[in-house]
């Protein structure tokens, strides 16, 4: 397995992008909660994508409007991923 899907405190999740969760009012209630939840929902996107590398791309456009995220996982801790 490579090294991106260790378990522990050092995989991150970060949201970049307009996309939403999958339940806002969840994500409002506990974002720790949400964002596992996200990343559950991401698992095998994350493993297997056109990237090679543990990221995904999500797009909806519609005649009203575009929305769009971007998802990886980061083996960094989220303190140096910050700075």
């Amino acid at each position: 397995m490579p090294k991106y899907f260790k378990p522990g405190w050092l995989i991150r999740l970060l949201l970049f992008g307009v996309a939403g969760v999958a339940c806002p009012a969840l994500a409002a209630a506990d974002p720790v909660i949400a964002l596992r939840a996200k990343y559950a929902s991401l698992t095998e996107q994350l493993q297997q994508n056109q990237f090679n590398r543990p990221q995904v791309l999500e797009s909806v456009e519609t005649p009203q409007r575009m929305q769009g995220g971007i998802y990886a996982v980061v083996d960094y801790p989220f303190g140096a991923v910050y700075q």
